[in-house]
């Protein structure tokens, strides 16, 4: 009985340093598999990053882009705009000059054929004398004052 006790004893420690060696066996291929992916996972984390980085990079290029044909587009419109503006501008000038043109000919027109009549006189803004002599001269200076006399 002793014997098988030592026996049993002697299995039961064998059994457990089999344990443990499987065990530690099965820690040491666990951590040489870790050393072995993290270089691995090192390299992914920087090509991850320059991934990234380009990622960021194209975004913001294709942004700029859209951008720079937004501002292209609002010029192109703004341009248009503009010329469409002159060109109305000059088109209302032209025929407010047209009428103001017409209405300056007419009068000269009306003024000649009055001038024609001999019962009428052109009206004036000077004092009456009698004839259309004109403003008195040399009784003020350009900017209204009255002239002295010496």
């Amino acid at each position: 009985m002793e014997r098988r006790l030592k026996n049993q004893n002697k299995n039961l420690d064998n059994l457990i340093s089999a344990r443990l060696f499987e065990k530690g066996n099965q820690m040491i291929y666990e951590l040489d598999n870790c050393n072995r992916l993290i270089p691995l996972f090192k390299r992914n984390l920087m090509f991850l990053e320059q991934k990234v980085h380009e990622a960021i990079v194209i975004s913001q290029k294709n942004k700029f882009d859209r951008m720079s044909l937004f501002n292209e587009e609002n010029s192109r419109l703004f341009k248009t705009y503009r010329e469409n503006v002159k060109f109305m501008i000059k088109t209302d000038f032209a025929a407010d000059h047209k009428k103001a043109a017409e209405k300056i000919e007419k009068k000269k027109n009306i003024a000649i054929v009055e001038n024609k009549n001999p019962r009428y006189k052109v009206p004036t803004f000077y004092p009456i004398t009698g004839d259309n002599a004109g403003p008195p001269k040399n009784t003020h200076d350009a900017s209204g004052h009255k002239l002295n006399k010496l």
